[in-house]
């Protein structure tokens, strides 16, 4: 082991049996002892992978076992200096970070060196102590080094895969926006000539037939703008160019609001919406527009999912911390637990089944916590089957503050 200034004396290398191995100054061992030592400091650096090695004050080696000799390529290499046995190549930023821990008599911990040897260029790490003597004057170097080529060659594999990745995650959002768009165009020139074939306009169409037909055509092209705006939406979130236009928000009046958009649904389902304050005078600072497409998210899927005669409750409270919390909670069919884990996933649905039944392409969870996420906050579930779910949409107390009217 090694010693700092003031601790008992020290090992130091000496040689026994052509090595050098470690004893005590103070210990005057009988030869069967040295041989064991020394036969059992060959066995382990025969064995081990690293190399070891101890330094004198110069940074000369003074021990070099056999496995640095083999990865070096040539004779022994006792007297060299350590950077130089190591072939170390010049002016890299791990040699000048060796140099100057040894310099410094600092610590070297896992200092990587770029080194040429005979089969190439390889990478290797170097742990290293310093050791003084009794009286703390620093006299070398004790350490050991491996092979780190293997896992840096790894490491940038890794990387490369991430980069791709990322480049093909960034493509594909690319690519949903653009198309998003050229949708966009003629699904508005075919919403707004249903509207006027539906509301007769331009005067009667005839059969009546033909007035439903265009009302059918208005709302499933409403439906499909709909679902393209989500596509968007989310293909904006994703390449990170959503920006929050922060201003002073009533909480109170997001909320009314909010559930005023969704009552239309609510009472085609017949399916209650019921609404509890329970805050003070307070305001929000945040993205009104964000914010509200949080909530109406939210609360849009709960009427969603929830039969008919059922109820949807939505309250506004104060939770731990003094965060403002969003509780929407339903009675609708629920979410199996395994489904939980992945259901803010994009362009997922509890099941195949969910989605034949319901609707939708599963982006609206993930869009809303996304936006969440961008204020600080978060959204979470609590679900069972059969007994409804709960969702908690929640903002940061740093986005909380009295109102000052």
């Amino acid at each position: 082991m090694l010693a700092g200034p003031g601790t008992e004396a020290i090992p130091r290398f000496a040689r026994i049996s052509s090595m050098r191995v470690l004893v005590h100054d103070s210990a005057q061992q009988p030869p069967q002892v040295k041989n064991a030592a020394a036969t059992l400091l060959d066995e382990f650096a025969a064995a081990c992978p690293d190399w070891l090695f101890a330094t004198d004050r110069e940074m000369r080696l003074i021990y070099a076992s056999e496995r640095l000799t083999e990865l070096a390529g040539r004779g022994p290499l006792n007297g060299e200096r350590l950077d130089r046995a190591c072939g170390a190549a010049a002016r890299s930023r791990g040699l000048r970070e060796l140099q100057t821990c040894m310099a410094q008599h600092r610590p070297v911990e896992q200092v990587e060196l770029p080194v040429r040897l005979a089969g190439g260029l390889r990478h290797w790490q170097i742990n290293a102590k310093p050791v003084f003597d009794g009286s703390g004057e620093f006299t070398g170097y004790r350490g050991f080094g491996r092979d780190v080529t293997a896992q840096r060659r790894t490491a940038q594999h890794l990387i490369r895969a991430k980069e791709e990745a990322e480049r093909a995650s960034s493509g594909k959002s690319h690519f949903l926006a653009m198309v998003s768009h050229e949708l966009r165009t003629p699904l508005n020139a075919i919403i707004g000539f249903a509207e006027i074939l539906a509301d007769e306009r331009e005067g009667p169409v005839g059969n009546p037939a033909y007035r439903d037909y265009a009302g059918n055509i208005r709302d499933s092209s409403r439906h499909l703008a709909a679902l393209i705006g989500d596509v968007i939406e989310f293909a904006r979130a994703e390449r990170a160019e959503i920006k929050l236009f922060e201003q002073p928000v009533d909480p109170v009046e997001l909320l009314e609001t909010c559930v005023k958009m969704c009552r239309p649904e609510a009472r085609s389902k017949n399916v209650a919406i019921d609404q509890l304050v329970e805050v003070g005078s307070v305001e929000l600072v945040g993205d009104l527009t964000r914010l509200k497409q949080v909530v109406v998210n939210l609360l849009c899927n709960a009427v969603k999912f929830t039969p008919p005669e059922g109820r949807v409750e939505v309250r506004l409270s104060r939770g731990r911390g003094g965060t403002l919390e969003f509780l929407i909670t339903d009675t609708g069919i629920g979410i199996e637990r395994r489904h939980l884990r992945r259901i803010f996933q994009p362009f997922v649905q509890g099941d195949a089944g969910i989605a034949r039944r319901f609707g939708g392409i599963g982006l609206g969870l993930a869009i809303a916590r996304k936006l969440a996420r961008l204020h600080g906050g978060d959204v979470s579930i609590l679900s069972k089957p059969g007994a409804g779910t709960t969702v908690r949409f929640w903002l940061p107390r740093s986005r909380v503050r009295a109102n000052s009217e």
